[in-house]
């Protein structure tokens, strides 16, 4: 009867031979046989794997959809391949041109979690990125050449996330906490040309915090409805008029906003503006509509920059600021934002800290100018038109003596 030792040399060496699999199921890849050319490819050498331990790697040229059956988890990247190794461990260059060409999807119907990066840039085919099922993943950098479908459903967390170019949409409705997302899909070049697409609604429904957060497109609404905190920078650079909705946003460290608005731009739950807060509501737009910008709840703001077609600012409840500038690019009354934030600037005696406190488009200045131009025309009205009559009889009188005179003179002869 074989020992157990001999069973367990039996089977091990049977199953390292079908590609390192030990009793867990683990594929252990190297740099040697970690790049993959086709899908038959990865059918055959992770046959029976669950979980792999190393980086995998898509080959320039795989063509159609890229898949890992029954793989749940990876520790390690999954990206593209620049270089491939052979056996012996020579490098050869693989990526020389732009873009990868080939690969139209990446779906992965069983990752549940992944531990180092997702890198997937510069596909030139690619329209489909899935993962249904990964909870878990530590950082994803996507370019895209033309408009991908971005469907991540069940992630909950990542550390960063970059996605940049051309999207069709971008779903993570599970996520809840994260460290930097950068989502530009603008494609700004150095010269500010745009790259267009249609607009998309971008929703992240159980965000709630964030340590920085940019949002750049053509997006036509941008909800972000459990979110309370931001603690470093907060960007949104939209091409066209966008709806925003912040309800739960109550901590800001920073924020720049420039885009023209559907709608009034309302932060309901906002109390905190440690730094400044830069609110740009033109942005090229030619025809932006004229909104109201209201702050019901906020009581501290490093600084306030406004600018744009605002129709009033409301701050009631504000106690502490540095300054503010409201520019607006329409005729309003600015004496209520005026007073607020004197009253906060009084409140912690900062008139001498050399403050800006600025509104222009000023509703009482424009009505006074007016008023002057309609006292002085009534003035000349009202004085004009009788000292032309005074003169205008002057002058007939004048004219009348001057007749009567000539015709008492004698005439004296030769």
């Amino acid at each position: 009867m074989p020992s157990i030792r001999s069973l367990y040399l039996f089977f091990g060496i049977g199953l390292s031979s079908l590609g390192a699999v030990n009793a867990a199921n683990t594929c252990i890849l190297q740099k040697t046989n970690n790049t993959f050319s086709n899908q038959e490819e990865v059918n055959t050498r992770l046959q029976g794997c669950t979980d792999i331990d190393g980086d995998i790697y898509i080959q320039e040229g795989f063509n159609g959809t890229f898949s890992l059956p029954g793989i749940t988890q990876i520790s390690g990247k999954l990206g593209l391949a620049d270089v491939i190794f052979d056996a012996n461990g020579s490098s050869k260059s693989l990526h020389s041109n732009t873009s990868y060409t080939g690969l139209k999807a990446v779906i992965l119907d069983n990752l549940i979690s992944i531990t180092g990066w997702i890198e997937l840039y510069q596909v030139s085919d690619l329209d489909t990125i899935s993962m249904p099922l990964l909870n878990n993943a530590s950082n994803l950098y996507v370019k895209s050449v033309i408009p991908v479908n971005f469907s991540l459903p069940q992630l909950s967390s990542y550390h960063t996330a970059h996605l940049e170019g051309r999207f069709s949409s971008i779903s993570m409705p599970s996520l809840q906490t994260m460290n930097t997302t950068m989502i530009d899909i603008s494609y700004i070049s150095n010269q500010l040309h745009f790259y267009t697409q249609e607009a998309f609604a971008l929703e992240l429904p159980l965000l709630q915090k964030a340590v920085n957060l940019s949002i750049m497109g053509n997006f036509s609404s941008i909800s972000l409805p459990k979110t309370t905190n931001i603690t470093n920078e907060f960007t949104i650079y939209n091409l066209s008029p966008v709806t925003i909705n912040l309800p739960s946003l109550s901590d800001l460290n920073k924020m720049n906003l420039y885009s023209a608005m559907k709608d009034n731009l309302i932060f309901p739950a906002l109390v905190n503006v440690s730094a400044a807060l830069t609110l740009y509501l033109k942005n090229g737009i030619t025809s932006a509509k004229p909104v109201f910008v209201e702050f019901p709840r906020l009581r501290k703001a490093g600084y306030l920059d406004i600018y744009g077609p605002v129709l009033g600012v409301t701050l009631p409840t504000l106690e502490y600021t540095y300054g503010a500038s409201i520019e607006s690019t329409l005729a309003i009354d600015c004496s209520p934002v005026r007073n607020a934030i004197e009253k906060a600037l009084a409140m912690h005696n900062a008139e001498n800290h050399g403050l800006i406190l600025s509104c222009t488009g000023d509703y009482s200045e424009v009505e006074s100018k007016k008023k002057r131009l309609r006292l002085a025309l009534g003035i000349g009205l009202g004085l004009g038109l009788p000292m032309i009559a005074l003169v205008a009889y002057l002058c007939v009188r004048w004219k009348r003596q001057k007749s009567k005179n000539f015709k008492k003179t004698p005439v004296v002869g030769n």
